[in-house]
């Protein structure tokens, strides 16, 4: 937890527990009600499901490497083992995942010029390799750079450097 957590620290469904991962169910109804919404709407549907179950199983995969001590023991930076505090305090990892899910999920479905878009486009992958590795590289920066200041570093950002022994969700 930050020193002292400010406006917006935790996420909306924080009081949820682990009955957070129901909000990832509207995106699956269409499978059990398939008159409740389009065509174009179920394969973007089933698109975000698929990607939300690959990005659960790429960080748990990269948590189970990074503790697997025969394999990292020669890398390791700090000998130290992580500590259950630790553990507790980044057990919310995968806020974000849900995050990104519904809010593409609900772009997708209320703005206008974001339906019918092809799950797969060469053009479109390039634009966002261009994308990301312009502006959205720059943006991260500058914003990370932001958070060391004095007042997000209390507030949001003294959180994420508490982690003594890092890993892929730190």
């Amino acid at each position: 937890m930050a020193s002292q957590p400010g406006p917006l620290y935790y996420f909306p469904w924080h009081s949820l527990g682990n009955a957070k991962y129901a909000l990832l169910l509207p995106l699956t109804f269409h499978h059990f009600l398939p008159t409740w919404s389009d065509e174009d709407q179920n394969r973007f549907d089933n698109h975000m499901v698929i990607i939300v179950l690959l990005r659960f199983a790429q960080m748990f995969i990269w948590q189970l490497l990074a503790r697997y001590h025969p394999l990292t023991d020669r890398t390791r930076i700090q000998k130290k083992n992580i500590e259950f505090e630790q553990v507790d305090r980044e057990e919310n990892w995968d806020d974000y995942i849900i995050l990104q899910a519904i809010l593409m999920s609900t772009v997708h479905r209320f703005l206008p010029g974001f339906s019918n878009m092809p799950l797969y486009n060469e053009y479109g992958l390039i634009i966002m390799f261009l994308t990301h590795v312009g502006p959205i590289e720059f943006v991260y920066y500058w914003f990370h750079r932001a958070l060391h200041h004095d007042y997000l570093w209390q507030r949001y950002h003294s959180h994420h450097h508490a982690s003594f022994v890092t890993e892929a969700i730190s």
